[in-house]
């Protein structure tokens, strides 16, 4: 129990006293102004509850912008609709907090304990949660624009209907972490590991996921446009419908991804791995496929259209029905690659290999086939 009633808080507070290290556990100190009098709150000068007990309280809709609370204990604390703007909660503890609706901005959370905390609605735009351990907690809804979250434990926290625009989660953990139609424009996930998340329909416009894990993340009908997943590990993950229109995809691995209908027009794929992937009726028209390793992929019905696919590895795909013209497939290997029923009229395929190819019924109006290998090709 609190060593202090309500009224001598107060009375220590309007006189400047310090708090710091003070047991106000179970304390009652809702809608309490906290502030400064220049600030319009109570105190002589900003509270300080430094390493303060301050667990099991009610601080609900209690505004305590500028505070010192860094190392305090609120574990289990009613923090509801409570304003923390700018405050210092360095180190602290709360764990199964209840923070629905409060006001983090531009507060100082890093390497705080906020395991299973409530903070579902709740504004922490621009805070600093670094290293913070916010493992189970419920982000849902929560604004969290510009918050940095460099090497903090997201391990299962929800965040789905999240704003995440221009948030720093580089190097996080956020295996098993709920992220559905979370608004991630601009985000930086560089190097995190984001591996079996729900990622469906989140937006990641712009994002920067350079050498993340989404491997066997759902990320079907995601918006990826203009991404950066260089060197991103994107083994089995699904993307149907998903759209990457102008994103960045060198050296990707996509191996047994699931691309169908997804959008990846002018995207930049040079020497991406697609081996046995499915890209049935997706779009790569304009999309620079340099080197990329298509073996063994699904591409029936794609659009593939004025795309440069220089050396590519399309040995035994499936390009059916695709839409290939204009394209530059010079150097490539198409070696026992299905292509019935293929329009590849005014494309280029000089010195391409399509021994064992199966051109039955494709379209090959002003086609180039300068020094290509047609050993054993079909074409009726």
């Amino acid at each position: 129990m609190s060593e202090y009633t309500p009224e001598q808080v107060i009375k220590r507070i309007k006189k400047g006293k310090s708090l710091a290290g003070a047991d106000l556990s179970g304390i009652d100190l809702s809608k309490v102004d906290f502030r400064s009098q220049k600030e319009g709150g109570i105190g002589e000068k900003p509270v300080v509850l430094r390493k303060a007990d301050l667990k099991g309280a009610d601080l609900s809709k209690s505004n305590l912008s500028g505070a010192d609370l860094s190392m305090a204990c609120l574990d289990r604390a009613k923090l509801s609709w409570a304003s923390f703007k700018k405050a210092d909660l360095k180190g602290a503890d709360l764990n199964w907090a209840d923070l629905e609706g409060a006001d983090f901005e531009n507060a100082n959370l890093s390497e705080a304990k906020l395991c299973r905390a409530n903070f579902n609605k709740a504004n922490l735009e621009n805070a600093n949660l670094s290293e913070a351990n916010l493992a189970e907690a419920d982000l849902s809804k929560a604004y969290l624009n510009m918050v940095n979250f460099r090497r903090a434990n997201l391990i299962e926290a929800d965040l789905s209907d999240a704003q995440l625009t221009d948030a720093d989660l580089s190097e996080a953990t956020l295996e098993g972490a709920r992220l559905s139609r979370a608004k991630l424009v601009g985000t930086k996930l560089n190097f995190a590991n984001i591996s079996e998340l729900d990622l469906a329909k989140a937006n990641l416009t712009r994002a920067i996921l350079t050498e993340a894990d989404l491997s066997g993340s759902n990320l079907n009908g995601a918006k990826l446009i203009g991404a950066n997943l260089d060197g991103a590990n994107l083994t089995g993950t699904k993307l149907r419908g998903a759209d990457l229109s102008g994103a960045k995809l060198v050296v990707a691995n996509l191996t047994g991804a699931n691309l169908i209908e997804a959008k990846l027009c002018d995207a930049k794929l040079s020497r991406a791995n697609f081996h046995d992937a499915t890209l049935q009726r997706a779009d790569l028209s304009g999309a620079d496929l340099v080197l990329v390793d298509f073996s063994g992929a699904n591409l029936s019905e794609a659009k593939i259209n004025k795309a440069t696919l220089k050396e590519a590895n399309l040995c035994k795909a499936n390009l059916c029905g695709a839409i290939i013209t204009k394209s530059d497939l010079r150097g490539a290997d198409l070696s026992s690659t299905r292509i019935r029923g293929a329009d590849l009229s005014e494309a280029d395929l000089s010195e391409a290999n399509l021994s064992e190819a199966k051109l039955r019924e494709a379209k090959l109006h002003e086609t180039k086939f300068i020094n290509a290998d047609l050993n054993h090709a079909e074409f009726k």
